[in-house]
């Protein structure tokens, strides 16, 4: 690494003696150049941040919006078996006057059937 440093003419080396000479004089414009770079790059994290925390509000107010129809669906289902029920125990209301059973397929509390 010295020899990099020698051949760029930041530092003279002879026999042990190491001095420092300085940076190039194209350095400065070097230094301003990645400073400029730098700066570019941390507003583009910025942004980015920004927009990630945008994305992550968005994504809460989805799932709370999936749970809240989740919970709509599940209670008009409710409604329409409670419904259901309590019309058909009224009796009656059977169409052709025929008997009047309804055919639910009812799962037995002791069969297990995996879903």
């Amino acid at each position: 690494a010295l020899n990099v440093l020698m051949a760029m003419d930041i530092i003279s080396k002879e026999k042990k003696e190491i001095t420092w000479k300085g940076l190039p004089s194209n350095t400065h414009h070097d230094i301003e150049m990645l400073q400029r770079e730098r700066a570019h790059r941390m507003a583009e994290v910025q942004r980015k941040r920004d927009c990630l925390q945008e994305l992550l509000v968005q994504n809460v107010c989805f799932r709370n919006l999936m749970r809240r129809n989740r919970n709509r669906e599940v209670m008009e289902a409710v409604e329409r078996d409670t419904t259901t029920n309590s019309s058909s125990s009224r009796g009656g209301g059977g169409v052709g006057g025929g008997d009047n059973h309804h055919h639910h397929h009812q799962q037995h509390p002791h069969h297990h059937h995996p879903s």
